[in-house]
């Protein structure tokens, strides 16, 4: 702590001497974290802290939520630090002495960030996160999948990585295959979030990453496809060209030939279209899923 008086030192030093409060307001689109825990402040909240402590030393790091940037912290009558734009501010008095007999009546003090809503494609299958690097995917992929993947590929170049929550499948799989390959095209990963749900097309998707992982307690799901005149993908024989899309998929991925059709027909002969087998880790070891 420098030992120059300036306005910071001279409100938090008040602050203890007069067992002030702090008060942390903060607005929709984001949190305000503490290097300890003990203080943090969920959004649109109010969180007042009491400041008794001689040896107060905290650290308060604004956090933006997902579709949100953080901006500055406010600028107020006995804010701390504002107009600052550093997301992380300290506020100590330790080893501080030189002004007890400065302030002898109550006072609260403000610390209140800001936060400015992303502006950019929307969607109802991705959500973007604060850094522009990570979309998070939950719902069916559908018909203008494509184009809103690309309109967020277009908005946020930077894009490294799909985290997959509900993925029930696709109504589209010739949009389905063009996701996949824009997304391995683009050298972008895929994540299973924790208690992720995956099944049908939504594993096409998550096969096209280039490195795969996952969470905790997540879940893969394959079936067979149906062509709607009630045909399923067993009733044609193995040669049947019916079958070449799925497959070429994978092999346009960088999958082997082998890999791409083992894989395939383990996925329709696993359960029929109306339902859905859960792949076992033993399923998931032998096909390399995850990398």
């Amino acid at each position: 702590m420098p030992n120059h008086r300036s306005p910071l030192v001279v409100a938090a030093i008040t602050l203890i001497l007069s067992a002030c409060k702090v008060s942390v307001e903060v607005p929709v689109g984001g949190s305000v974290s503490s290097a300890s825990g003990a203080y943090d402040c969920p959004e649109d909240s109010v969180c007042v802290i009491e400041v008794v402590d001689l040896f107060f030393d905290e650290t308060f790091t604004a956090v933006p939520a997902d579709g949100y940037v953080f901006t500055a912290w406010k600028k107020r009558e006995r804010g701390f630090y504002g107009a600052k734009t550093n997301p992380s501010v300290r506020l100590y008095t330790t080893g501080l002495t030189f002004l007890e007999d400065f302030l002898e009546q109550d006072e609260v003090y403000y610390l209140e960030p800001t936060f400015r809503k992303i502006s950019g494609p929307s969607s109802d299958l991705f959500t973007i996160d604060a850094s522009g690097t990570t979309l998070t995917m939950n719902g069916e992929i559908q018909s203008n999948t494509l184009d809103e993947f690309n309109e967020f590929l277009a908005s946020y170049p930077n894009i490294e990585l799909i985290n997959m929550g509900d993925v029930p499948g696709s109504n589209d799989d010739e949009v389905n295959f063009q996701v996949g390959q824009v997304l391995r095209e683009n050298g972008i990963n895929t994540h299973l979030l924790d208690n992720a749900e995956v099944a049908s097309g939504g594993v096409d998707f998550f096969l096209a990453g280039v490195q795969r992982t996952r969470g905790n307690n997540t879940r893969l799901g394959v079936h067979s496809w149906s062509d709607g005149d009630g045909n399923e993908a067993t009733d044609f024989p193995n040669s049947s060209s019916e079958h070449d899309a799925n497959i070429e998929y994978h092999e346009d991925l960088g999958y082997s030939e082998q890999w791409a059709v083992d894989f395939y027909f383990f996925t329709i002969n696993a359960a029929p279209a109306e339902d859905i087998h859960w792949m076992t880790e033993e399923e998931i070891d032998r096909f390399d899923i995850f990398n």
